[in-house]
């Protein structure tokens, strides 16, 4: 039950969490962008360094975790959606990786309070996680004074498109990523926005 489960801000000391996490939540994309980058180093331990340091929007600072006690089991990862085009890249990876994802160009949502990522153990999903870090994005944003919420889900994540729905969120736009590190996926990669409540 996710009564048992408090949420509370990262810290510096749960960046290996924080990626791995976020590689769950990714559909393969941190794979993709990281894998082999930088020999015998994983892509969750060299994402792991991008967490560990302050720099946005991929910090550590931007990400509140589910914890119970044990482990952090879960994290939302949310920040203004402008941040994003602000962000240089690990210089370290192959600019091909980025040519391949440059459809995502297409469901930027500037001036949206974005939300990176939502995700939660496979243990611990269907406890209402998802739901409760749903509702502090959207307070989260209500705070900073931005008026819409914005979230990228691949479409074969039925559980997570019907969450979203459920919760207000609309589909605005689409893309499709076309290399073989997506294969698994059926759709395309979709844009949800949803006003702040």
């Amino acid at each position: 039950m996710s009564g048992d489960v408090s949420l509370r801000n990262a810290t510096e000391a749960d960046a290996h969490d924080l990626a791995y996490l976020h590689a769950l939540a990714s559909g393969g994309i941190v794979e993709f962008v990281f894998e082999d980058v930088v020999p015998g180093v994983g892509p969750i331990e060299l994402f792991a360094e991008a967490f560990a340091h302050d720099r946005a929007p991929y910090t550590w600072r931007n990400c509140v975790v589910a914890d119970d006690g044990r482990q952090v089991v879960g994290k939302l990862h949310s920040f203004p959606a402008d941040e994003e085009a602000e962000h240089e890249p690990d210089p370290r990876i192959p600019v091909e990786r980025f040519e391949v994802l440059a459809p995502l160009e297409t469901l930027k949502a500037t001036g949206t309070w974005y939300i990176c990522a939502v995700a939660v153990r496979p243990g611990n999903q269907g406890q209402g996680l998802g739901k409760r870090f749903m509702e502090l994005a959207n307070d989260q944003a209500r705070k900073k004074g931005f008026t819409e919420l914005s979230l990228h889900v691949f479409e074969d994540n039925r559980a997570a498109v019907a969450l979203y729905e459920s919760l207000g969120f609309q589909i605005t736009n689409h893309c499709t990523l076309e290399h073989k590190a997506f294969s698994h996926h059926e759709g395309d990669l979709l844009l949800m926005r949803r006003p702040v409540f």
